[in-house]
């Protein structure tokens, strides 16, 4: 073949390089785009991901310091009336641990640990005020909120 002949090859042809090329860049194309939303879904994925780690770990936080709480409580109805200042004392702390981790407390869980707190401060102040009924009732309300 000469350059005569070559010419006019590539001339005849033409057409279907241009064909060609063209279906290269349309395939090469949808797969940019299918990569770049394949990124993007990853991306997306991670975050949710990362979200609902988070929600297992407050939600698990939350299981153990309001167990703990329940637990304190419990004890408390152990206390008699010559431990009165023990009782003070162990009543303030589970409000301070209350108030400092109220973040894993719903509001009703919130307000019945407040109540039963009321109640042994009254208890503490006065033994007289001991009601193993209300003590009773009260444990049995915070259950029920919790694995309610």
């Amino acid at each position: 073949m000469d350059a005569q002949e070559t010419i006019s090859y590539v001339c005849e042809n033409i057409g279907k390089a241009n064909y060609l090329i063209v279906s290269l860049l349309t395939a090469l194309g949808i797969n940019i785009l299918l990569t770049i939303s394949r990124i993007f879904v990853d991306i997306m994925l991670k975050n949710k991901e990362k979200s609902n780690h988070k929600s297992n770990i407050i939600a698990a936080k939350s299981i153990d310091v309001q167990n703990k709480i329940f637990q304190e409580f419990y004890s408390l109805s152990l206390y008699d009336n010559r431990q009165s200042t023990e009782l003070f004392t162990k009543v303030k702390e589970i409000s301070d641990e209350i108030k400092r981790e109220r973040i894993y407390f719903n509001k009703k869980i919130f307000k019945t640990s407040f109540q039963i707190i009321d109640y042994y401060l009254g208890v503490a102040s006065d033994y007289s005020r001991k009601n193993y009924e209300f003590e009773n009732d009260a444990l049995e309300l915070y259950a029920k909120q919790f694995n309610g």
